[in-house]
This record gives C-alpha cells, sequence and structure tokens, in this order.
C-alpha cells in the first residue's frame, strides 16, 4: 500500500490487475465529488480507457428548526405559516409536514 495523501492509499499491484484506491475516513468537503480512474497506453501515454465515479458521503442533516414553537396557536380565517428547516445533509434531506388529528372520547 501507497500513501498518496493523508487519507488516500493506493493498493498497486499491476500483476493481479488491482489498482484499488482506498479513501480512510470519507470526508464531504474533501472527498464528494468525481472520481476518475483511466488506462493509458505505454510509450504514448494515450488515454485508452476511463471510467468516472461519483462518490456521495453521506451526512445527517441537522435537527428540524420548527417556528412559531412546538405550540401554535392561530385565530381562525386568518394565516398561520408553520416553518419547519434544517441545514445541511448530503444529499439534501426530504422535509415533510405530516397532519395528525387526535380523537379523545369522553363518557
Amino acid at each position: 500500500m501507497r500513501e498518496i495523501k493523508e487519507s488516500l492509499q493506493l493498493d498497486f499491484r499491476p500483476k493481479s490487475g488491482i489498482y484499488d484506491l482506498q479513501i480512510k475516513n470519507t470526508s464531504y468537503n474533501r472527498d464528494n465529488g468525481r472520481f476518475e480512474c483511466r488506462i493509458k497506453a505505454k510509450g504514448t501515454g494515450a488515454d485508452v480507457h476511463q471510467e468516472f465515479y461519483n462518490l456521495t458521503v453521506l451526512t445527517p442533516p441537522h435537527p428540524p428548526v420548527i417556528s412559531p414553537g412546538n405550540v401554535a396557536v392561530a385565530t381562525e380565517d386568518k394565516p398561520m405559516e408553520l416553518t419547519c428547516s434544517s441545514i445541511g445533509g448530503s444529499p439534501d434531506p426530504m422535509i415533510t409536514f405530516l397532519f395528525h388529528i387526535n380523537f379523545a372520547y369522553w363518557s
């Protein structure tokens, strides 16, 4: 194994056809993106084949922030806005509003 950067190692064994790139401790800022595997002709250095990896480093989004708070009061026939926001996350998170109605039966 040959270290090419602090976070990258190359397992290079041409007789076995092994050319593996190992990423240690993936980081969104450093590793999220496109990697390329390119095969060149010996002697001329001309590109013979190439393949691409689109690496998505998964990161969790921050907990949601809701407004106006956990308990909201609305006046009938007046507009009301409930907001839910979260930052971060890879890929982008999907935020969904669900409406729950609780029924209480008294006897």
